[in-house]
């Protein structure tokens, strides 16, 4: 199966780019105000679809699309041997 591309204008990729660089600038000020140790991502969708995550911390925001709250998520982790006999 063929990978689908999806066409955006130039003008239209150039127009959103300038309405959401201070946007993102407002939001690496909030990382820095509010102790982010590193990075974060972000991934939204036009149906409402929002997850953020600050690498390395465990911790995400999460709302699925048709959801009204978001909720805030902290991952476990624990090692343990894999091994046989362990």
């Amino acid at each position: 199966m063929a990978d689908k591309k999806v066409f955006m204008a130039e003008d239209n990729f150039r127009g959103l780019c300038k309405a959401v660089y201070p946007l993102l600038h407002k939001i690496t000020e909030e990382m820095e105000k509010h102790g982010v140790p590193d990075m974060a991502s972000i991934s939204l969708s036009k149906d409402g679809y929002i997850n953020m995550s600050v690498y390395d911390t465990g911790w995400s925001l999460c709302r699925t699309s048709g959801e009204k709250d978001a909720k805030m998520r902290h991952e476990y982790q624990e090692p343990i041997s894999l091994e046989e006999g362990a």
